[in-house]
């Protein structure tokens, strides 16, 4: 099954493997996650999403001066923790929880404190082009987490998203819809988490996402292989009606890089 733009996407589904329905479909606008299963917990979170574009040609200079800063903070005692991933057009995305927002006063006052090294500030600045950045809040009363999950989060090498950017005006239909793709995950017993969060401040809302998890892209691929026909049809459905509130969505496909990213001892 595809999308009306030819997008195919797939899930894990009871009795078989969806296919061509969703993951393809689902997609913060930018990030990877704070240990992968930050989208995943029960209780909502906030979290400071960055999206790093890159020069052409500097992906190497900029993974090489990203893994001296990681040092740094390492060496430093850094508390802040964060996720880094690459998309399948080298956009780098990374995500930090954040307690609440006073949280970003306190990452400001400590870089402060513990200035980056002049030298690997100029390395960053001559590979990367520009960054965006985002506040956003993850929304687990719309999405669905399996009571056994297929994989575990230090499983999860690769994850699949969907930035859903709606209309002004169709904002109070967008949540009872989501729940109502969210239920098709449900009845069909999903053993893949289908993971919902709200960008709460930064450019171009309302937008919501959905991230999917895999192992890596043969294992997505793999996840495409079969189909349920029933809870395809029930995701068609839902995203039909998704669809018709939304101004545009973007997929990306980001592998998580452990090298790029960084959690306090």
């Amino acid at each position: 099954m595809a999308l009306a733009n030819g997008t195919s996407v797939g899930i894990h589904s009871k009795g078989g493997i969806m296919k061509n329905c969703l993951i393809g479909f689902v997609a913060v606008s930018s990030f990877a996650f704070a240990g992968c299963d930050a989208l995943a917990q029960n209780a909502p979170q906030l979290m400071r999403a960055m999206e790093i574009h890159v020069k052409p040609g500097q992906t190497a200079a900029y993974e090489a001066a990203r893994r001296d800063l990681i040092a740094h903070l390492r060496a430093t005692g850094s508390p802040f923790g964060f996720t880094e991933s690459r998309s399948e057009n080298q956009v780098y995305r990374r995500l930090t929880p954040l307690e609440n927002y006073a949280t970003l006063d306190a990452i400001s006052a400590r870089r402060a404190e513990h200035p980056m090294p002049p030298d690997i500030l100029a390395r960053l600045d001559a590979a990367v082009d520009h960054n965006r950045f985002s506040v956003v809040r993850t929304r687990p009363d719309l999405g669905y987490q399996p009571a056994s999950r297929r994989l575990s989060p230090d499983e999860v090498g690769l994850l699949r998203y969907a930035f859903l950017y709606f209309r002004r005006d169709a904002r109070a239909e967008v949540e009872p819809r989501l729940k109502a793709l969210a239920a098709v995950f449900e009845r069909n017993e999903s053993p893949n988490g289908m993971a919902v969060a709200q960008v709460v401040s930064g450019p171009d809302v309302p937008m919501y996402l959905i991230r999917i998890p895999a192992l890596d892209a043969g294992d997505y691929y793999q996840e495409q292989a079969s189909q349920s026909p029933e809870m395809a049809a029930d995701v068609q459905v839902a995203i039909a009606d998704l669809r018709q509130l939304y101004r545009r969505f973007e997929i990306s496909l980001n592998t998580v890089v452990p090298e790029l990213s960084y959690q306090p001892n």
